[in-house]
């Protein structure tokens, strides 16, 4: 008799709530296929409807509970650290800054969450291409999605999903004045996609390039001080 572990796993995924807008239609058509007499077409769009559920999944995270530190707000591969690089034109900020930037692959964990506790100090959507973004450009024409963060230290962070190749749709819960707190979900891309985060100069990196990242729980850094937010 099988035993009813081997299906615990599959109970206890959780999935992000747009996975439904989705999901319906390729289960839609699984079964009308499979009623109408095409089994082999079914079965493809069985498939397709699994891999699809799959992007969405939502799966339990622990964030540590170091004050001060930079969680990664995505899981991916950390593409790149640049040591002086501009945000988003449309956030209009000025001076040096610091890029992390971290590719989603179509098969990584797709939900993003705030690197730090702050607040949502400004919030930014720009249309744009679709271009591929596992490379060391952040692609500037790409459509995405800035979040301009006001730490406790009253300093300022950048947090920015990118949508990719594959992504069509980005989602975004954070709201302007709105308090997060590190390793809190705010979001999704669907699909393959990219996050870049921006910080100040004076920030200590600890994770490497090509250091894979899991969102809410892997360490990218330190902040300097981390008094209470008002």
């Amino acid at each position: 008799m099988m035993s009813s572990k081997i299906f615990q796993p599959l109970v206890a995924m959780r999935f992000h709530p747009k996975v439904w807008l989705f999901v319906r239609w390729g289960l839609f058509l699984t079964i009308l296929f499979g009623v109408t007499g095409f089994p082999a077409i079914a079965m493809v769009s069985l498939m397709v409807t699994a891999m699809i559920l799959a992007f969405f999944r939502d799966p339990l995270r622990v964030s540590p509970d170091i004050p001060g530190v930079i969680l990664s707000p995505a899981d991916g591969m950390l593409m790149e650290i640049q040591e002086e690089a501009e945000p988003p034109a449309e956030l209009g900020l000025s001076g040096k800054w610091k890029k992390i930037g971290i590719f989603l692959a179509p098969w990584d964990v797709h939900i993003n969450r705030f690197p730090v506790e702050g607040r949502v100090e400004k919030r930014v959507y720009k249309e744009g291409k679709f271009a591929h973004v596992a490379t060391t450009n952040s692609r500037p024409e790409n459509e995405r999605l800035s979040l301009l963060i006001a730490l406790p230290s009253k300093e300022q962070m950048v947090c920015v999903q990118i949508a990719g190749f594959l992504a069509r749709r980005i989602v975004c819960d954070a709201e302007p004045e709105e308090i997060l707190m590190a390793g809190q979900k705010y979001g999704i891309i669907c699909f393959g996609s990219r996050v870049d985060l921006y910080v100040r100069p004076h920030v200590m990196i600890w994770a490497k390039e090509g250091q894979r990242m899991i969102g809410g729980e892997s360490i990218l850094g330190v902040l300097p001080e981390t008094p209470e937010l008002d």
